[in-house]
C-alpha cells in the first residue's frame, strides 16, 4: 500500500495523514487503523491492508465507554475481516467485563481493548492506591477470561 491508499482510508477524518504517516515511520511506530460496524466492505478491505501490526475493530457506533452487552454484529464483522487479512484483530469500544472478553474471544478475536472500564477504576476510587488495586484486579480478571 502507499500514501494515496492510506489517504483514501482516512478520508472521513480531517487529519494531515501524510505528515502523521511520516512521523510514525520516522519514530518506528505502527499505525493501527480502525474499522467500524458502518464501514463499507471495500473500505474495510483497504483499512485491513493498510493497518500495521493489527486491525482495531470498533464494536459499536457512537462513542467509547462501557456497554452492558457486545453486539452480535461483532461476530459477523470479525469473520468478514478475517477473510481478507491474516493480521490480528482486536475488538474495542464498550468492552468492560470478563464475560464480554470471553464472548469476543469465542468469536475469534485475537485481542480486546479495554479503556473506559480501567479509567473508571482509577477515577471512582477513594485513593490512588485503591484505584491501582482495583485496576490490577480488573486487568487480571480480563486477562483470565481471554483463552
Amino acid at each position: 500500500w502507499n500514501i494515496e491508499d492510506a489517504s483514501f482510508v482516512c478520508a472521513a477524518v480531517y487529519i494531515n495523514f501524510v505528515m502523521s504517516y511520516k512521523l510514525f515511520h520516522l519514530h518506528e511506530f505502527l499505525q493501527v487503523l480502525l474499522t467500524t460496524p458502518t464501514t463499507p466492505t471495500e473500505r474495510m478491505e483497504r483499512i485491513t491492508k493498510a493497518s500495521e501490526g493489527f486491525v482495531y475493530l470498533v464494536s459499536t457506533t457512537g462513542v467509547t465507554g462501557t456497554r452492558a452487552n457486545v453486539s452480535f454484529k461483532v461476530e459477523a464483522l470479525l469473520k468478514e475481516i478475517k477473510q481478507v487479512t491474516d493480521k490480528a484483530v482486536a475488538v474495542g469500544f464498550g468492552v468492560s467485563t470478563p464475560e464480554q472478553v470471553k464472548q469476543i474471544a469465542g468469536w475469534g478475536a485475537d485481542g480486546v481493548i479495554v479503556g473506559s472500564a480501567m479509567v473508571r477504576q482509577l477515577g471512582e476510587s477513594g485513593s490512588p492506591e485503591e484505584g491501582l488495586k482495583k485496576l490490577e484486579e480488573l486487568a487480571k480478571s480480563l486477562k483470565a477470561a481471554f483463552p
